[in-house]
């Protein structure tokens, strides 16, 4: 869709695109000139592959990833965002890509972050929080100053989640990307509940 003039175009793509898939979570690289996509459901089977596009060229490519990926999922909740690290002393930029829940043969609660630039993934441990977010399918999830927002979905029973929840995340210093990466702590807070 061109916000400008309010027309809806079909461009033509080039490179290696998608398999044809439903329930797949998109969203843009924190720059907003990619757009990613993981996951989804196609074929009788659920994908955890990662595809971007460039907007500016509408170029596709299947990123390869290393690390504990994400098992195979449909309908999770995906964001992007920025992180200053700090490595052997030095400071460095990483743009991080964030998943949460979504349905396999179960319905998820885990979450998992990609390192956008060495493009490896890494579990959150166990967290040591007093609200976590129950398993859910259908979520929302967006990044907005350095803290990630989750809202909506569908819980393991059928019924829809409600409530507004916030992770707050830190990363301390390593001697390597990989060590610091590993050091990521968060902690899920609830904003705004009518759930009791």
């Amino acid at each position: 869709l061109d916000l400008d003039s309010l027309v809806w175009y079909n461009p033509l793509c080039e490179g290696i695109m998608p398999e044809p898939r439903e329930y797949a979570s998109c969203c843009l690289s924190p720059d907003g000139q990619t757009m990613i996509c993981f996951g989804g459901h196609g074929n009788g089977m659920r994908y955890n592959d990662l595809h971007s596009l460039d907007l500016s060229t509408y170029t596709w490519q299947q990123l390869p990833t290393a690390g504990a990926a994400p098992s195979p999922r449909q309908a999770c909740g995906i964001c992007t965002s920025l992180v200053d690290i700090v490595v052997g002393g030095e400071v460095e930029e990483h743009d991080l890509l964030w998943v949460r829940g979504g349905r396999n043969n179960f319905v998820l609660d885990d979450m998992f972050y990609l390192d956008l630039n060495t493009f490896t993934w890494y579990e959150c441990s166990k967290l040591n929080t007093p609200v976590i977010p129950s398993p859910s399918y259908g979520q929302i999830m967006v990044e907005y100053d350095a803290n990630l927002y989750l809202v909506g979905g569908t819980h393991e029973m059928g019924g829809l989640v409600d409530g507004l929840y916030m992770f707050e995340y830190t990363v301390k210093e390593g001697e390597t990307v990989s060590d610091t990466m590993r050091s990521l702590k968060g902690e899920w807070k609830i904003l705004d509940s009518t759930m009791e």
